[in-house]
């Protein structure tokens, strides 16, 4: 039985991953993809910390709205933020951010066509998003693209703040073919682009000398939520 290109490149996918079982390559159209694991909302943030801290970005916690104030209001300060960008997404209207910022004295700039996207990002001290994934091992966001969540908005502005429910935690990297998988099936399909970042933009010269935020954010803070949040 043939595979369409599709199921080609998540079987690439799982191959570079690990996770090509024998059945899965022969016969991709009759199984039905194990769903992701995610991990509980209980579960720890230290592992992911310490990946992330490794990476030299920045990890918080918000257990309550007054600590998602306070981590804003430090990044404004330490950033001299005057603007903004930010998904349009259910979970930053929920949490308020266009009104926490907004009083911090931060326009916000919320794109209504594709072709702003760029436009307000470059003017954009901050870029804020949510995921669709973050995986402990590796402590690497999984942002899918759409026209609501332009890819500009985590690449353009020299900081990047990812706001990540619990529910949304993968255990490994493995784990995210499977991810891959369950958007394959959904009615919409997979999305147009899908970004992976692992730490901050980081290159080098010649002479190995280290510069951030070249090729993207020079500076990545990922404020994990907790349980009183639920999801959007």
């Amino acid at each position: 039985m043939g595979l369409t290109d599709r199921e080609r490149i998540l079987v690439d996918i799982e191959r570079s991953l690990g996770d090509s079982r024998e059945g899965r390559v022969q016969f991709p159209q009759e199984e039905t993809a194990s769903p992701p694991e995610w991990l509980s909302d209980d579960a720890s943030w230290d592992d992911v910390k310490s990946e992330l801290e490794a990476l030299s970005d920045r990890f918080h916690t918000a257990e309550h709205p007054g600590e998602l104030r306070r981590i804003l209001e430090h990044i404004v300060r330490e950033h001299d933020v005057s603007r903004a960008v930010r998904w349009e997404h259910p979970l930053l209207e929920k949490l308020g951010i266009d009104e926490i910022l907004g009083g911090l004295g931060v326009t916000i700039g919320i794109p209504s066509r594709k072709e702003e996207w760029k436009e307000l990002s470059a003017k954009a001290q901050v870029g804020i998003t949510a995921v669709d994934a973050l995986v402990m091992e590796s402590g690497t966001l999984v942002l899918r693209a759409s026209k609501e969540w332009g890819r500009s908005t985590s690449l353009l502005p020299p900081v990047h703040v990812a706001i990540v429910q619990p529910g949304e935690r993968l255990k490994d990297i493995a784990s995210l073919s499977r991810l891959c998988r369950s958007w394959a099936e959904e009615r919409q399909g997979l999305p147009s682009a899908v970004t992976f970042i692992t730490g901050h933009s980081c290159t080098a010269d010649i002479e190995l000398t280290l510069v951030s935020g070249v090729h993207g954010p020079g500076m990545v803070y990922v404020i994990g939520l907790g349980r009183e949040y639920g999801g959007p």
